[in-house]
């Protein structure tokens, strides 16, 4: 009896051995696994974290830049921009200055065709504005006598305050003592306007410097005034006047019509089918 109980306790200890044995191995096991893929998601995240912060800093980075790309062109546009307001002495609204590269005007007599077109950088005023191209009804087409053929004027105040509603802006030009300018009429056509003002002018020139301030102003009548002073021009004795404008400091004018040539006391429309610049240094 005693003899089976031995045996009976070396069975038991020898199970009990290799199930100890067996636990540990599936503990070292398990451990060394697990231990292995918390390696395998610990180096995932940190990758994808390390993508997401370089991402990230990207994003930023493009966002600083655009930022800052933004905010020089928005500074750039803010020093070149110039904001035109307020009225011309006659009450006409100011328009903004030419857009061209200043050209030279002192070398020789610039001629420029306006039978169809206004070239050279000039611009006609009409209204309130202005138009570098002209449409195709601001002209005269007359094909039967193409030499009255040219930029109509024939847009004036109707309740002849003196304000102008018609005229032409110059291109920019690079500065001389004296600017002269010619225009060459080539048609008139009379109007049943006979409420001419003989002592008010009816023409102006205004001239501007580089920064589109008005600094520049000259007057004509239609007709010879009391005051030996005042300028006056007669476009019906005169089919290519000049206009002279003395200042250094002006870079573009605008030749403004404050009311109807007139010739005795009706009121004329004209066409204009050429202009002129001559620039003097003396």
């Amino acid at each position: 009896m005693e003899r089976l109980l031995i045996m009976h306790f070396k069975r038991t200890s020898i199970i009990f051995t290799l199930l100890t044995l067996l636990l540990v191995g599936c503990n070292k096991m398990s451990e060394s696994d697990f231990s292995s893929i918390d390696s395998v998601i610990d180096s995932s995240s940190s990758e994808n974290s390390s993508s997401e912060d370089s991402v990230s800093e990207s994003s930023e980075s493009s966002e600083e830049e655009s930022s800052s790309e933004n905010e020089s062109s928005s500074e750039e546009n803010s020093s070149e921009e110039i904001i035109v307001s307020g009225n011309n002495p006659d009450g006409s609204p100011r328009i903004s200055g030419p857009s061209n590269t200043p050209i030279i005007i002192s070398d020789d007599y610039h001629n420029y065709d306006t039978s169809e077109s206004l070239p050279g950088g000039f611009s006609l005023i009409y209204g309130n504005g202005k138009y570098e191209n002209p449409s195709y009804s601001k002209f005269e087409h007359n094909g039967d006598n193409p030499s009255v053929n040219g930029l109509k004027m024939d847009y004036y105040d109707k309740n002849h305050t003196g304000r102008s509603y018609i005229g032409i802006q110059s291109p920019n030009i690079v500065n001389v003592t004296k600017i002269e300018f010619r225009i060459r009429i080539s048609a008139t056509h009379g109007t049943q306007d006979t409420n001419v003002k003989k002592d008010k002018p009816v023409f102006t020139i205004y001239g501007f410097n580089d920064e589109w301030n008005h600094i520049y102003t000259k007057q004509y009548y239609g007709s010879k005034q009391d005051d030996d002073s005042l300028s006056y021009i007669d476009i019906f004795n005169n089919s290519n006047p000049k206009f002279y404008i003395e200042n250094n400091e002006v870079t573009y004018f605008e030749f403004r019509l404050n009311q109807k040539p007139y010739k005795n006391n009706q009121g004329y429309n004209f066409n204009i089918n050429e202009l002129t610049l001559k620039g003097y240094n003396y």
